[in-house]
């Protein structure tokens, strides 16, 4: 039923995270054999590029074969990458595999901050064997899944054509941010380009980078700028590269740091001859500024040799601005600082609509001509949602699946600002509406004219929404309809059409059983909830009406042929019944039952003992008969070498400390049992065998006839250890006869109150 209700509107604060906020960083790197050549130099310079972009307050981590290594704690962490494949190893390899070993590993050391972002780069030709590791590969994508960590996978091949099993597993992912680079430098510059726009969260900011004289380039942006990242890259070696003599901007000199040098050239492998090697080098600065160098100002670079510009790339980060009470870098150019709120707004529990506003640092609204240039994406549930500009902010609607739906959102315009907000959570609940509460009407039943099955079947019923006051039929499409059955089991479900002002209600009996045992009327309750726009002659809204009706069933076919399936059924219960008693009184030897043998050898007066033969056989035929075989009780016939014995046969008895020994296989001439005084004869067993009872310890004593006198050869003694199993059995047993007879007392009532 569907209910009217009023949103529930729910205010949650989201900080935005600064561009440059610190980060946990994983880089996998395959090693593996498919990465030798170009391949591997490559892939490790990008690895070399990232590192070097990477903030003092990241921290770094480097998982090669598996094997995890910290980089944030020395001083030169690229010393750690630039090696041979060969030579590259934090330890020993969990498997042959360094792609889904770097999965593995990364999968059992993976920590999520909640202060930081987290990333995981992932660099191979990504021939990662993934069929072999299903559940390494589930928990990965769990980990991915959960919206917490931002995933960029580099696939470094042999040309951007390759399509690897690791590039079809991210795009089933649908989150993870996919590149492709060959092995030739304008390839791996992109990659690295791309790679940095991720870590350092750069946008589009307008800039110009020319060249200045021989020796130096200029730089202006459009926008107030701090601090910034330059990036020089050539296919040299690194002694080959130019060096930053200094920066300055309105005559007042720059800070300059070199950051790192990647370089492919202490890659070199064994396995490859020195000329193969494709060079390429490249230097990272950071360059700061002790104030805010002000927009198009003129920043002036100069190195100790000539420079080509188009061999540059600049990432500009704009001043740092405090933002509530908390130190961070905010980028936001002319806007100075960002902030926001997320609404959350809900007609039920399953979805929400999140809300992202965009304000300037003095909480003024940021122009309308500003926010329509804005791209914001809501992440969550492992979706991506596109929300839409609306009355000065932007609105999604996102799934809530969980008790708790972990989102955030990313906001982009290009060349002002780019935004990832904190991970927000909401729980069920929190965007559970408060219903209105709508008056009720509850009439007085109304009864029909009797109905009969055929009737009924064909969905015949109709049923019109009666306007007292004003003595006229309303239409039913202003109001919604729910139909309740009385004993709803026996119909399906109800539906409902309209015919003009008509209501016609099609409600079905299941079948042949239900015609049998439904009762002599149905009893439904119709209930009319006014929609919005639902008012009388007056302007006044109908009120919400419970309207019972009661339909007198005729059953207009026999008795028999209505419940035939029904007797069967009461019939095949009875049986089954009696099956399970016959169960449960049938004779069954002890788990451990067995007949222990002892006898003497010639030359050795003393009795050797040994453990005999369990009762119970082995196999399917004997596991049948002994749980589901009612007719005969378990039995068993074995025989002895030591001492030597005919047949014997055993039978089980009442009492799991005694079995029954036919009197068949008792030979009195070589078998005794000592102290044992046999029972009376049953004359109820006349004519037939008389059993010997054979107690738990009761030994039989086999012996030799020797002329006139006979030699004991070995004893033969029944013996028990241990529990039994048939508690559980029994117990099962009897929670079935238990249903069995629930079941039949049931069907019995509804079979005579439906006569």
């Amino acid at each position: 039923m569907r209910k009217i209700i009023t949103a529930l509107l729910l205010i949650l604060t989201v900080l935005f995270l600064p561009a440059q906020q610190a980060k946990r960083v994983y880089i996998t790197l395959d090693v593996s054999g498919s990465m030798t050549g170009n391949k591997y130099a490559l892939a490790n310079y990008t690895t070399q590029m990232i590192v070097s972009l990477c903030g003092e307050d990241d921290d770094i981590y480097m998982i090669v074969y598996g094997q995890e290594k910290c980089l944030s704690n020395g001083k030169n962490p690229l010393s750690i990458i630039q090696k041979p494949m060969e030579e590259l190893s934090f330890g020993s390899p969990k498997s042959a595999m360094s792609q889904i070993d770097d999965i593995i590993g990364f999968n059992e050391v993976y920590k999520p901050s909640k202060n930081k972002q987290n990333w995981l780069f992932i660099i191979g030709d990504g021939w990662w064997a993934t069929p072999d590791f299903p559940q390494d590969i589930a928990n990965f994508r769990k980990i991915v899944e959960g919206g917490t960590l931002n995933v960029c996978y580099l696939q470094t091949g042999e040309s951007l054509t390759e399509h690897s099993d690791f590039t079809e597993f991210a795009e089933d992912l649908g989150v993870v941010d996919i590149g492709k680079s060959a092995t030739n430098p304008e390839s791996i510059k992109k990659g690295c380009d791309h790679f940095a726009r991720k870590i350092l969260g750069f946008s589009d900011v307008p800039l110009k980078v020319k060249k200045d004289g021989k020796d130096c380039i200029s730089i202006k942006v459009e926008l107030p700028v701090k601090s910034f990242y330059l990036v020089y890259q050539d296919g040299v070696t690194p002694s080959q590269l130019p060096q930053l003599v200094n920066a300055t901007a309105n005559g007042n000199s720059l800070n300059v740091k070199l950051k790192g040098t990647p370089t492919t050239i202490p890659c070199k492998s064994n396995y490859i001859l020195p000329a193969q090697i494709i060079n390429m080098s490249g230097n990272v600065w950071e360059i700061k500024s002790g104030s805010v160098i002000p927009a198009n100002t003129e920043i002036k670079v100069c190195f100790d040799k000539a420079v080509d510009p188009d061999k540059f790339c600049v990432y500009p980060l704009v001043e740092d601005i405090e933002f509530a009470s908390f130190g961070v870098s905010a980028q936001g150019g002319n806007l100075k600082q960002i902030d926001s709120k997320t609404y959350c707004i809900s007609s039920n529990d399953k979805k929400a609509i999140v809300r992202i506003e965009l304000n300037d640092k003095s909480k003024q609204n940021l122009p309308e001509s500003l926010l329509k240039k804005t791209s914001v994406i809501v992440k969550a549930n492992n979706k991506e949602y596109k929300a839409s500009y609306k009355n000065g902010g932007f609105e999604c609607t996102i799934d809530i699946k969980n008790d708790e739906t972990q989102y955030y959102a990313e906001c982009d315009c290009p060349g002002y600002f780019k935004r990832v907000t904190s991970i927000m959570t909401i729980k069920k609940g929190d965007c559970e509406p408060e219903p209105v509460e709508t008056p009720t009407i509850k009439r007085p039943p109304l009864t029909t004219s009797p109905v009969s099955f055929s009737t009924l079947k064909n969905g015949a019923l109709r049923v019109y929404i009666y306007d007292e006051k004003d003595s006229f039929v309303l239409d039913p499409n202003k109001f919604d309809i729910d139909v309740d059955v009385e004993n709803g089991f026996l119909y399906e479900d109800p539906k409902i059409s309209f015919d003009g002002d008509t209501i016609l209600l099609d409600i079905r009996p299941k079948g042949n059983w239900c015609e049998c045992i439904a009762p002599k009327e149905v009893n439904v309750t119709i209930t009319y909830t006014p929609k919005n726009g639902a008012f009388d002659k007056e302007g006044v809204q109908y009120s919400r009406v419970e309207q019972p009706i009661q339909i007198p069933l005729v059953k207009d076919s026999p008795w028999l042929s209505r419940c035939f399936w029904v007797l069967v059924t009461l019939v095949s219960l009875l049986v089954f019944m009696i099956y399970l008693r016959a169960l449960l009184k049938k004779k069954r030897f002890h788990r451990s039952a067995r007949i222990k043998n002892s006898y003497y050898e010639e030359d050795n007066p003393k009795e050797i003992h040994k453990n005999g033969r369990p009762l119970r056989r082995e196999g399917f035929a004997a596991w049948f008969n002994r749980w589901l075989n009612p007719f005969v009780d378990e039995q068993n016939t074995i025989s002895f070498v030591r001492p030597k014995t005919s047949p014997l046969t055993f039978t089980a008895s009442e009492s799991k400390n005694k079995v029954w020994l036919s009197e068949s296989s008792f030979d009195p001439k070589k078998m005794t049992i000592p102290n044992f005084t046999p029972p009376p004869k049953d004359n109820k067993r006349k004519g037939k065998e008389q059993p010997i009872q054979i107690s738990e310890g009761l030994s039989i004593e086999i012996k030799r006839p020797s002329g006139s006198e006979s030699f004991p050869t070995g004893h033969l003694k029944y013996s028990i250890e241990g529990k039994d199993d048939t508690g559980g059995y029994y117990f099962f047993i009897g929670l079935l006869i238990v249903l069995s007879i629930i079941s039949f007392a049931t069907l019995l009532f509804l079979l005579i109150r439906g006569l």
